[in-house]
């Protein structure tokens, strides 16, 4: 093989590494519709607008006392999914400090008076809402695998759940804690 024809097969296999990498490296670091954000998670999963009852309906929740295993799971979310929750707030916590989030917070009371979910909001977020605005929260949905102390025993709680739920790498029950980006107002 001459020189010229070396030069050109090195030329086409440069420009195939080139190529590849590039492709590669765009799987790697696209955010959103179906690539990766950066750090090795989904992020290709769809939206999906529930009401607090449509929620309710939509989650899978099961919890055994006797092997300490509490599994959660959606029948229309998934690990990636974005959830848009809209709710009529029924009530707004005082702002103040809790010891659980170690923060201020507030709380909005949505849904129904006879099964609300209450999302915390971190900061006084109390004089831009009022009850009877209805809004929506936005929550990413998360696949987690994790053992943690609860009672005495050690639980194992895995399934998809939203991930503003999972605080300081523990799955705390009914408590969401939420960005005030994360919450808007459609009326009210």
């Amino acid at each position: 093989m001459n020189s010229k024809t070396k030069l050109i097969v090195a030329v086409i296999i440069a420009i195939v590494i080139i190529v590849l990498s590039v492709f590669i490296l765009s799987e790697i670091r696209d955010n959103g519709n179906g690539q990766n954000n950066g750090n090795g998670q989904n992020t290709s999963g769809k939206t999906v607008t529930l009401t607090i009852q449509g929620y309710r309906d939509d989650v899978v929740f099961e919890k055994n006392d006797t092997t300490h295993t509490l599994h959660n799971s959606y029948n229309s979310l998934d690990d990636g999914d974005t959830l848009i929750l809209q709710g009529v707030i029924l009530q707004i916590t005082p702002y103040g400090y809790y010891p659980l989030f170690k923060q201020n917070v507030t709380g909005l009371s949505l849904g129904h008076a006879e099964w609300p979910i209450v999302i915390f909001v971190a900061g006084n977020v109390t004089g831009k809402y009022a009850v009877k605005d209805e809004v929506e929260i936005t929550l990413h949905i998360k696949y987690y695998d994790i053992y943690q102390e609860y009672d005495n025993e050690t639980w194992h709680i895995y399934g998809e759940f939203p991930a503003e739920s999972i605080l300081n790498g523990e799955y705390k029950l009914g408590a969401i804690l939420v960005s005030p980006s994360q919450v808007r107002k459609i009326s009210g």
